[in-house]
C-alpha cells in the first residue's frame, strides 16, 4: 500500500496505471466495431425510423446501392478509413506514453 493516499488516489495512481493498456485497446475496439455495425441495422430496421439507427456504414451501402452515388459513398469510405487510422495512430502513440511495450 502507499502509505497515506486515499482509496481513490491508490486507485487512479496504481490500478488505473495498470489497467490502462487494456483499456484502450477495449476502447479502439468498442469504437471500431461500433463504426463497422451493419449487418444488424440492415436486418433488424434498415435504418429504423425516421433513420435514428443510421451508422456510416449504413449510409455508406444506401448511397452505394439505392443511390447509385458511388462518388459520395467512397467518399464517405475514405473518410472512415481515415478515422480509424486516426484512432489506431492515437491508441499506439498512447501506448508509448503509458511506456507499456508490446512484445512480439
Amino acid at each position: 500500500m502507499i502509505d497515506g493516499a486515499k482509496p481513490l488516489a491508490r486507485f487512479r495512481m496504481v490500478t488505473l496505471n495498470w489497467l490502462r493498456p487494456i483499456l484502450l485497446i477495449v476502447l479502439v475496439y468498442a469504437t471500431l466495431s461500433a463504426l463497422w455495425c451493419f449487418d444488424p441495422i440492415y436486418v433488424i430496421t434498415a435504418g429504423g425510423p425516421a433513420d435514428f439507427t443510421k451508422l456510416v456504414t449504413f449510409y455508406t451501402y444506401e448511397k452505394m446501392f439505392s443511390y447509385l452515388n458511388f462518388g459520395q459513398a467512397g467518399a464517405v469510405t475514405i473518410l472512415v478509413l481515415a478515422v480509424t487510422g486516426v484512432l489506431i495512430y492515437a491508441y499506439f502513440k498512447a501506448l508509448r506514453l503509458g511506456r507499456v511495450r508490446l512484445r512480439v
